[in-house]
């Protein structure tokens, strides 16, 4: 069955009558709809803007299959063994139909050329000529049509769209998405072939404004044969192959709705939740509330009426008359708000390869759609195929459903589970099995945001594993990396992806390191401040040792060899020349504090030889073992509890200073484990909000870990402001899953609910935000398989247990 379209330009599309459409795409929503409040807002914001779109228009959510060559290209590739492998793993995901969901508007437009009244009599007279013309051509089906006609076409797309945007993120459908919706009524349930739209249609103008297209478009888009059964469609296509369709009318939807929470009577946008290609097609009709009140009392009136002959003539009324009393009635009462009442005549349809595999789509579409009745009158599908384009016969009107903006709404028909970036690596599939790509570059990169990431969750959670996945993904993409392993032992195969490790463990007799060297200016300082001067609690003493430090740490910065050892000779030279008894005092002390540190096995940690900087061109990746501090519940009162805070911070200040001896080109990830340490005094505090706030210009990925969701509630708009993705995973109490809650959004939810969700879910599920704000839940996925088993560090039991 050819498609009755003769041309097509600028998202108008005109048919074989000189009728034109205006075609437009639904741009993803990027609000989050997990939460109740989240979709009470948009159902609300629909709700009121129905009364922006009087008159009649078609919505398509069509469910388009994905070719593999897209899935293939989907994957950022490099040529390093560790890319290569994924992108093979990932390709083997393809398997069976992917699919994306695309919602269409289309808008019929007026095809009767409009006369100007001309001061020139002569112009009125041609005008009044060509308008003649034009109507006995479209009597005839002439296919051609007059210049002014798409003017006149073009101009209204325009007011539409303004209409439209008024509660709704549209744009004119381009040429592909226009041949793509055209084909789809072909390949519904699988994959169109490659486009075979021309890159400019063949048209010509004639002297007097006429546009003559050269070929019927339907030549373009007509891609098989129809034939029709009692409940299915047979598609033949021209290659040979058949496949099968089939299609429900909407008997009923849900229309007791609470209008303070409307939120789960997603009767439109519960074909999302499906992980097999389910198309809706629906004609809406919205009237006037003024028009509309009139109308349903003279319904009513009339419902009454008939109620009353068969009450009269003794036989029991039909009980779809009550129900059209009732439902009358109720609508009157709610359209008192000056709402718009909105016509809907619904088409669920699906296709599948084989009638088999199309059957076993009807059980799911049947027990999946719960909140609507469907009904499949026989021998109708042909009908029912041609409701998915505003040319067809259309939905008989028995099955127009009245119902009021908000039951509309309530429905989210425009609403679609976009999730994750549109290209980089798989990163693992959402509840409803759809596959989720992620780019760490893109926050920075694209969308003008603080690339950072947020990991939480309890022990077994995932977490750990996660971050390792994204940090390897990194790699083979030719980042450089910085890894603060608080465990000892979690990182330890990281070197199995390939990449040059230098490994620095900070325990009592291991490595040593240098707080002069660290790279960032100033570090150097506070770490000197949080060894020496947190001691004590009198201003006057810390005023003084501060002035003391600060002046044998410039004499430090005149040295050529800069470590502890020339900061110690810095003091004792001090000691010397000061003949102050307040400062001698507080310089022995400082000496004193010096010589425990060289006896200390923690503190010998800090006497790293000076090799005139650090230099990570070396390696690609460096992870600093922490395992041997640590850190104090409140402050630091023994010297240990000292030292420990101090290396921590020096690790994330070796980080910084890393990165900072690598150009800015050069892509680098930074994990912090256990971050919430860093945060437990000020010179951390401070690190960390200067690392999250200056990744993007550093080109750094930061990844901070946490146990506890409870550990980020005194970070304030650093949720928000700072982190693009967030994954929050299992939580082990309610009120830790009330804390998760809020850092993905989702402050109003039930607690009570979510906790034993949280409590079920297995390593490497949770709950993620991804950049642009949107709430999934997901499972990640690791790519190759291989990755799990170098990464994963849950212990397993000996041979013979």
């Amino acid at each position: 069955m050819a498609q009755p379209v003769i041309y097509a330009e600028n998202g108008i599309v005109i048919d074989n009558r000189a009728r034109g459409y205006a075609v437009y795409v639904v741009d993803a929503d990027l609000r989050p709809l997990t939460s109740a409040g989240a979709q009470n807002q948009a159902i609300s914001a629909l709700a009121k803007g129905m009364k922006e779109v009087l008159g009649e228009w078609h919505v398509y959510s069509l469910a388009i299959g994905v070719p593999p060559n897209t899935w293939k290209e989907r994957f950022l590739k490099t040529e390093h063994p560790l890319s290569v492998d994924h992108v093979a793993a990932g390709l083997k995901k393809s398997a069976g139909v992917l699919f994306e969901r695309r919602v269409y508007i289309v808008v019929p437009i007026s095809n009767k050329l409009t006369i100007q009244l001309k001061d020139n009599g002569k112009e009125f007279l041609q005008a009044a000529k060509r308008t003649l013309t034009h109507s006995v051509k479209r009597a005839l089906r002439l296919e051609n049509f007059h210049v002014q006609l798409l003017e006149q076409f073009e101009e209204e797309r325009r007011v539409w769209h303004r209409k439209f945007r008024a509660f709704l993120k549209l744009h004119p459908a381009s040429q592909v998405e226009l041949e793509t919706w055209l084909r789809h009524g072909f390949y519904r349930g699988g994959v169109a072939p490659d486009s075979r739209f021309p890159k400019n249609l063949p048209a010509f103008v004639s002297s007097d404004g006429v546009i003559h297209p050269q070929h019927h478009l339907g030549i373009w888009t007509h891609d098989g044969v129809l034939k029709e059964s009692f409940y299915n469609l047979k598609v033949i296509q021209p290659t040979k192959n058949e496949s099968y369709q089939t299609f429900y009318n909407v008997l009923r939807v849900p229309n007791e709705i609470d209008e303070s929470d409307a939120s789960g009577y997603d009767w439109v946008h519960q074909v999302e939740y499906m992980d097999i290609p389910v198309d809706v097609a629906m004609h809406i009709r919205v009237e006037d509330p003024i028009a509309a009140r009139k109308n349903l009392r003279k319904k009513r009136l009339r419902a009454e009426s008939q109620w009353k002959e068969y009450a009269e003539g003794g036989e029991t009324p039909p009980l779809e008359l009550e129900v059209d009393i009732e439902h009358t009635a109720e609508l009157e009462q709610k359209l008192r708000m000056r709402d718009p009442l909105v016509h809907v005549k619904t088409v669920i349809g699906f296709g599948a390869e084989s009638s088999d595999r199309l059957a076993e789509y009807r059980n799911l579409v049947q027990s999946n759609l719960a909140l609507t009745d469907l009904v499949q009158p026989p021998a109708d599908q042909l009908r029912l195929w041609q409701s998915f384009y505003p040319w067809g016969r259309g939905i008989s009107q028995g099955y127009e459903i009245p119902m009021d903006a908000g039951v509309f709404a309530a429905g989210l028909p425009f609403s679609t589970l976009d999730f994750g970036d549109s290209r980089g690596f798989y990163l693992g599939k959402t509840l409803n099995e759809r596959s989720v790509f992620m780019d760490p570059r893109r926050p920075a990169q694209e969308l003008n945001m603080q690339p950072s990431i947020l990991l939480c969750g309890g022990l077994g959670s995932g977490k750990t594993n996660t971050a390792e996945y994204i940090a390897a993904t990194l790699y083979s993409w030719g980042a450089k990396g910085f890894i603060q392993d608080p465990k000892g032992h979690d990182y330890d195969n990281f070197y199995k992806t390939g990449a040059r490790v230098n490994m620095i463990r900070l325990r009592e007799e291991g490595a040593a390191l240098n707080p002069f060297r660290l790279g960032v200016e100033g570090v150097e300082r506070d770490l000197l401040d949080i060894v020496f001067n947190n001691v004590t609690h009198d201003d006057n003493t810390r005023d003084i040792r501060s002035a003391l430090i600060g002046q044998a740490l410039t004499a430090v910065k005149a040295q050529e060899v800069q470590d502890m050892h020339t900061f110690g000779n810095a003091l004792a030279a001090l000691r010397q020349a000061e003949t102050r008894e307040v400062y001698v005092l507080q310089l022995d002390l400082l000496l004193g504090m010096m010589g425990d540190l060289l006896s200390n096995p923690l503190g010998r940690v800090l006497f790293g030889k000076d090799s005139q900087g650090q230099t990570p061109q070396d390696y690609d990746v460096t992870i600093v073992d922490t395992s041997g501090l640590t850190i104090p519940n409140g402050t630091p009162k023994t010297l240990n509890e000292r030292l420990s805070v101090a290396l921590y911070y020096a690790v994330a200040g070796m980080g910084m200073g890393y990165f900072s001896n690598l150009p800015q080109s050069v892509l680098k990830f930074m994990i912090l484990d256990e971050a919430w340490t860093l945060r437990k005094f000020s010179q951390g505090v401070d690190l960390v909000d200067n690392l999250l706030r200056k990744s993007r210009s550093l080109n750094i990925v930061p990844l901070m870990l946490m146990q506890n969701a409870t550990d980020f509630a005194n970070w304030g708009e650093s949720i928000d402001g700072l982190f693009a993705w967030r994954f929050v995973m299992r939580q082990n109490s309610q009120v830790e899953t009330a804390a998760a809650l809020k850092l993905a959004g989702l402050d109003h939810e039930d607690a009570q609910y979510w906790y034993k969700v949280f409590a079920s879910f297995r390593p490497g599920e949770g709950l993620v935000v991804d950049a642009l704000g949107r709430v999934q839940q997901m499972q990640v996925e690791m790519l190759p398989h291989k990755l799990l088993a170098w990464f994963d560090t849950t212990p397993k039991a000996d041979d013979g247990w």
